[in-house]
């Protein structure tokens, strides 16, 4: 089974402990190496869960300490998931980049702005959801779920993140199937012109546990078919349980195994160790 996770949370963003505890975890769990993924700021623009900006460096501090501590017991790697918002922030941002980061992640967590201003998380409860479907996307599904994706590929091909976060988190939304169904013509188009522009890069596709976990789902982020077509397009994956909490750190990771063994996979792409 793999014997890492680079999808790391901690108090630096939204997770539930500091970095340190989650390092003494998966020494316990035996693993090779273990890379932190915490939301980074968004400048101008601060959420509940997005790092602080005055935090970053502090973040950067902790885990140099970290990673020299624990040198000889397991690879400590840095790093910070990313969100893409057009005009606002990439994977790509100036004020981002730096020599203390080995990786990051790239997510689409916003779609369009709302009435009042605000850019739209498309996450939370149905309220939120029927907010944004409504004020951003006069109520067309299609249109949002095409702007989804348009997202995911335009932030592909600007930036290059190391790792694309959770593919399909946009079903999310859908879990009782009241919007649309993966079936429909439309949406696995979509997925095929995306995953085509992701087979043009090095980026990973990551396989993310957390619906499973977390919300009882029966296949991670992507679906299963997808990573079937990933699989046909020879893009590299690996296992992400997008941990909040030290005991996330590997949850269904041996449930994925099972999943891309039977599609064909019989490897996961390891980060050397290298600057982003």
């Amino acid at each position: 089974m793999q014997q890492f996770n680079y999808h790391t949370h901690t108090q630096f963003s939204d997770g539930s402990d500091m970095p340190e505890v989650y390092i003494l975890k998966a020494l316990e769990m035996g693993l090779k190496s273990i890379g932190f993924s915490d939301h980074a700021p968004i400048k101008g623009y601060p959420t509940d869960w997005n790092m602080k900006l005055p935090n970053l460096e502090v973040y950067y501090e902790a885990l140099n300490y970290l990673k020299e501590k624990y040198k000889d017991q397991i690879e400590v790697l840095i790093g910070l998931e990313i969100d893409y918002v057009p005009n606002l922030i990439s994977p790509n941002s100036e004020y981002l980049k730096t020599e203390n980061l080995d990786f990051v992640i790239g997510s689409v967590h916003f779609l369009g702005k709302l009435n009042n201003g605000k850019h739209w998380d498309f996450e939370g409860n149905s309220k939120n959801v029927e907010k944004g479907l409504t004020e951003v996307f006069d109520n067309d599904i299609e249109k949002m779920i095409r702007k989804y994706y348009q997202n995911i590929r335009e932030m592909v091909n600007l930036s290059r993140p190391t790792i694309i976060g959770h593919l399909d988190r946009i079903k999310a939304i859908n879990r009782h199937k009241i919007y649309f169904t993966e079936k429909e013509t439309w949406y696995q188009e979509e997925i095929e012109k995306t995953l085509t522009v992701i087979a043009e890069t090095d980026c990973i596709l990551e396989l993310n546990t957390k619906g499973m976990y977390r919300r009882g789902d029966k296949e991670p982020y992507p679906s299963n078919w997808i990573i079937k077509q990933a699989f046909e397009k020879n893009i590299s994956i690996h296992f992400s349980a997008d941990a909040h909490h030290p005991k996330y750190i590997i949850q269904q990771f041996d449930t994925l195994e099972r999943i891309v063994q039977k599609i064909g996979y019989n490897s996961v792409k390891k980060l050397l160790v290298q600057h982003y």
